[in-house]
């Protein structure tokens, strides 16, 4: 693609062949589907275990959603989990035997092979944490970590796993209409979670991410990139790294065909300080897939491509 290119190419485009293909795998297996829908499984949320294709791999879900249910922690299955196209089933298709196997080198093996270079081995990885206190999120729904890996240094990488969607979850008290969207960065009282006693934007000051970009801006940039941030913060508060890991195809994420690169994820790192920029990464599922192949090739790893890629 020539390099004057600006235009990415559209999303839906991809989605449409996607669904099918996801669509004609479900039809192989004899699964049941939604009659509208043939790349939904029937049944709802309780068919998910269906969507996973290693049955080593959902025992191990179900065996981690117990603990934390006996210890009155939650377990956050998603809504949609037995939707084909879920980021979080095709999270726990792709990494999930590596978890199961305890194969901790599997990831540094992905991460040197494509050249996401992190300081520290990792030495342990869990799914879909969750802690209230780093934002002293006491009400609804608290920042949850698709992906938290350990490092022998102590410095975790908090990964967010995205497939087809198109953006990062935004503030829902704007996407609902209880707030106008006016930027809080000059005065925090102006954001309805600042006056609940959230610590977002103590976070943000602490950590230099009020730039002068944002200062400029009349709108919040917790309105678009509120996900984002949160998981960036979260990093920063323990030192760690944020990382994306995102489908190549997705052009609405990053898509780095075009000059300038576009996609949420690229826009996102544009509006960080040098530091923090250099706490961030990316890495596209094509290129873990790659990795796997070389490192850790498991024994569902060509069912997963025969699925989704």
């Amino acid at each position: 693609m020539s390099a004057k290119v600006k235009i990415a190419p559209r999303r839906s485009d991809w989605l449409r062949a996607l669904r099918a293909k996801v669509a004609d795998y479900f039809a192989s297996k004899g699964l049941a589907v939604t009659r509208k829908y043939p790349y939904i499984l029937a049944g709802g949320r309780d068919s998910w275990p269906q969507n996973i294709i290693d049955p080593e791999v959902v025992r191990f879900i179900e065996r981690i959603r117990d603990e934390r249910h006996a210890h009155k922690k939650s377990f956050p299955l998603h809504k949609y989990a037995h939707h084909g196209l879920s980021s979080q089933a095709m999270l726990f298709n792709l990494l999930g035997p590596i978890l199961v196997a305890k194969h901790w080198d599997a990831f540094d093996g992905i991460f040197d092979s494509t050249g996401t270079r992190f300081s520290q081995r990792v030495i342990g990885a869990e799914l879909e944490i969750e802690d209230r206190s780093v934002f002293n999120e006491r009400q609804a729904q608290p920042t949850s970590v698709d992906l938290y890996l350990h490092t022998q240094g102590g410095e975790p990488i908090i990964s967010e796993f995205k497939f087809t969607e198109a953006e990062f979850g935004g503030c829902s008290l704007f996407n609902n209409g209880d707030c106008d969207g006016r930027n809080p960065v000059t005065d925090f009282e102006l954001c309805y979670l600042h006056t609940i006693g959230r610590s977002y934007w103590d976070i943000m000051q602490r950590h230099g991410l009020i730039t002068d970009t944002l200062r400029g801006d009349n709108t919040c940039p917790f309105a678009i990139f509120y996900q984002a941030y949160r998981l960036l913060m979260f990093a920063l508060e323990q030192k760690g790294y944020f990382l994306l890991i995102y489908d190549e195809r997705n052009s609405s994420l990053v898509w780095r065909l075009t000059s300038p690169e576009r996609g949420a994820f690229v826009r996102f790192c544009e509006l960080l300080p040098p530091h923090a920029q250099d706490r961030c990464y990316s890495l596209g599922i094509q290129r873990i897939v790659e990795a796997l192949d070389m490192t850790f090739p498991f024994a569902t790893l060509e069912e997963v491509k025969a699925k989704y890629l």
